[in-house]
């Protein structure tokens, strides 16, 4: 048990997101960016709300790598992703905005946390 556990450790620390994994993420969220952009310079906020529902958590999935973390399963991310050391500043409020706001916060967190992930997935 004692060796398992030493595996899992050095696997973890040493853990390298796949380059298809990056390019995967980064795809999704700039598809995502576009189409909330245009849904609200249409004046179409239910759109661009469902391309913010649909796009969640490929966000979230997004800041992960930029940390060489695997993203842990979905009930755990939450939890975990406040102790990540590479990550937006004031995190938890754009995530209770995203969550818990009104249309206007939720697409405007989205585009900012979008936009900061792809900024930072350049690097990998």
């Amino acid at each position: 048990m004692k060796k398992l556990k030493e595996i899992a450790t050095y696997e973890f620390e040493n853990y390298r997101v796949s380059s298809d994994k990056v390019k995967g993420i980064s795809h999704w969220l700039r598809s995502s960016l576009i189409k909330i952009q245009s849904a609200l310079k249409a004046h179409d906020e239910l759109k661009a709300s469902y391309i913010v529902h649909t796009s969640t958590w490929t966000l979230l999935e997004g800041i992960w790598p930029i940390n060489n973390k695997p993203t842990p399963p979905a009930g755990s991310v939450l939890r975990y992703i406040q102790m990540l050391p590479n990550k937006p500043i004031h995190l938890g409020a754009l995530l209770h905005k995203l969550f818990v706001g009104d249309t206007i916060e939720r697409t405007s967190s989205a585009i900012f946390l979008i936009e900061w992930i792809l900024h930072n997935l350049k690097s990998k």
